[in-house]
């Protein structure tokens, strides 16, 4: 037992990496997008929100009043909402009704690389520009 050697100590505290954990919020400049999901889901749908234009707490108070608004369960992760069903065309028309512009991926004509970031042909309308991070 000449070999001293530590195996555990919690004299120097945590080792985890300090920074933005997992899942944070992080507020978007650019227009809310729309997909609807059902990988790996067990063939149940989900409607998905991203890139949000608002910060946590107006977002987790958008999720609640379109839980109640659709008669839905939803949840927030990793900077997305989720809203449990096919409610496409419902958050569509709420949306429009707050006058908060949506795209739903069956709006978009044609996806183009561009520099650091892809440009969006929208079927009727201007092009977007999306920045890569």
């Amino acid at each position: 037992m000449g070999d001293s050697r530590l195996v555990y100590s919690t004299a120097t505290g945590s080792h985890k990496k300090e920074g933005k954990t997992a899942g944070a919020w992080s507020k978007s400049d650019g227009p809310t997008k729309m997909r609807l999901e059902t990988n790996q889901r067990g063939g149940k749908s989900v409607t998905v929100l991203f890139n949000l234009p608002f910060d946590e707490q107006e977002a987790k108070d958008l999720l609640k009043t379109m839980q109640s608004a659709f008669g839905c369960g939803g949840s927030m992760k990793e900077g997305t909402l989720e809203l449990r069903g096919d409610v496409r065309v419902k958050v569509e028309t709420f949306f429009a009704k707050k006058n908060l512009k949506i795209v739903s991926f069956s709006d978009i004509k044609e996806i183009k690389e561009s520099g650091k970031g892809w440009e969006l042909h929208l079927k009727s309308g201007p092009k977007i520009k999306t920045l890569m991070l």
